[in-house]
C-alpha cells in the first residue's frame, strides 16, 4: 500500500531496503525476496519505470540527466544542508541510543521498546536522503521529525512507569525537536489559508488580468508564487518550468560552450511554452537589482524575444501583504516585484 508514496521520493527507498535487508539477515532467509511486501514493492517499482518509459519517453534521455546536472548536484544559495544534516543525525542517533540503552523487565515493555527502536532507526536513515538532496529545505525534514516523534511517543510511557533518568534525556530531545518544528514552521506563518490567499494582492493581480480557465506564467526562483497561484485560483500554469530551479546550476557550468548551449535550450523551452499555452498574463519577478533574470539572460535570444513579442507591458507592481514561502521576519522584509505583460488581442 505504501509503494506509491515511496516512489514519489525514490531516494527514501533506503528505508524499506534497509528493512528488507535486516529481515533477511536476522531471519537468515534468502526467500525474503519472495515475501508479499517485497514483491509488492518490486511490482510497483517496475510499473513506475515502465510507465515512465512509455508515457514520458524523454525522461531518461533528457529530463533526468538535465535535472541531475543542474539541480541535484547544485546546492541552493546560502545552503544549510550540512548543518541541518549533522544536527538531525545527532538528534536521531540520541533518540536511538537512549532507547537502546534503557533496560526493560516485561515482555510487553520489550516489544514496545523494539517497535520504538524500529521507528528510531528509520528516523536515522531518513536523514540520509535529506543530505543527499542537498537543498536544505526544512519541509524535507518532515519524515525525520515524524518518525522521531513516533519513536519517542511510543517509549515515553514505559520510561515514566520505570521512573528512569532516561525520561529526562528523551524529553529534552523531544522538546528540542518540537522547538525546531516551531521555529521552522509554526512561528513563521504556516498555514496560509485558502481564504487568506484569495484576499492577497497577488491573486487580485491575477484576477485583474485573467479570467477563470486562462493560463498564466509567473517567473520565480522557487515555486512559491506559481503553485499557490494555480492551486487557489481557476487558472493553469503556462510552462513546464514552474521555477528557475535550473538557473543556478546552469550559471555555474565552467565550460563556456556548454553553458551557452544549456541556456539556449531553456530559452527555447520558454518560447515553446509561451507559443503553445498562450498565457494571458506573464509576470516577470524582479530581483534585488530590479531586473528579471529571464529577461536579462534572454535579452538577445531570438526564440524567446519572438514569443514575448506577442505581449505588451502593463505595469510593474509591488506586493508585500503575502508571499507563501516567506514567513515571519523573512516575509516582513520581502517585497514581491512583478513586471506584468498581457497577451495582445
Amino acid at each position: 500500500l505504501f509503494t506509491p508514496f515511496i516512489l514519489i521520493k525514490p531516494h527514501y527507498g533506503i528505508i524499506p531496503t534497509a528493512i528488507i535487508l535486516h529481515r533477511a539477515i536476522s531471519q537468515k532467509r534468502i526467500k525474503t525476496a519472495f515475501d508479499v511486501d517485497v514483491i509488492a514493492l518490486a511490482i510497483g517499482t517496475c510499473t513506475y519505470i515502465a510507465y515512465t518509459i512509455v508515457f514520458q519517453p524523454n525522461y531518461l534521455e533528457i529530463v533526468l540527466p538535465t535535472a541531475l546536472k543542474l539541480y541535484a548536484t547544485a546546492p541552493t544559495p546560502n545552503n544549510t544542508t550540512p548543518y541541518k544534516t549533522l544536527v538531525f543525525l545527532a538528534f536521531t542517533l540520541s533518540v536511538f541510543a537512549i532507547i537502546k540503552l534503557t533496560s526493560t523487565t516485561t515482555n510487553q515493555e520489550n516489544a514496545n521498546k523494539n517497535l520504538s527502536l524500529f521507528f528510531a532507526a528509520c528516523a536515522v536513515l531518513s536523514v540520509i536522503p535529506f543530505g543527499v538532496q542537498n537543498k536544505g529545505f526544512s519541509i524535507h525534514l518532515t519524515p525525520t521529525i515524524i518518525l522521531s516523534l513516533i519513536s519517542i511517543g511510543l517509549y515515553i510511557p514505559i520510561l515514566i512507569k520505570k521512573r528512569s533518568s532516561s525520561t529526562i534525556s528523551i524529553l529534552i530531545v523531544a522538546l528540542t525537536l518540537y522547538g525546531y518544528i516551531y521555529t521552522a514552521f509554526i512561528s513563521k506563518g504556516y498555514p496560509i489559508t485558502h481564504k487568506r490567499y484569495l484576499e492577497s494582492d497577488i491573486v487580485k493581480t491575477i484576477k485583474k488580468y485573467t479570467k477563470d480557465g486562462d493560463s498564466l506564467f509567473i517567473e520565480d526562483k522557487t515555486t512559491c508564487a506559481a503553485y499557490p497561484s494555480i492551486l487557489y485560483t481557476d487558472n493553469t500554469f503556462a510552462s513546464r518550468l514552474p521555477s528557475l530551479w535550473w538557473l543556478n546550476g546552469a550559471l555555474t557550468i565552467k565550460d563556456k560552450n556548454e553553458k551557452i548551449e544549456i541556456l539556449d535550450q531553456f530559452g527555447k523551452y520558454y518560447a515553446e511554452d509561451f507559443n503553445r499555452f498562450k498565457p494571458k498574463m506573464i509576470a516577470f519577478m524582479l530581483d534585488e537589482s530590479r531586473k528579471s533574470p529571464l529577461q536579462v539572460i534572454y535579452d538577445k535570444h531570438d526564440p524567446f524575444q519572438n514569443a514575448l513579442s506577442n505581449y505588451k507591458y502593463e505595469e510593474t507592481i509591488e506586493i508585500n501583504d503575502i508571499y507563501p514561502c516567506y514567513r515571519g521576519e523573512e516575509k516582513e522584509n520581502k517585497i514581491l516585484v512583478l513586471k506584468i505583460y498581457t497577451r495582445k488581442e
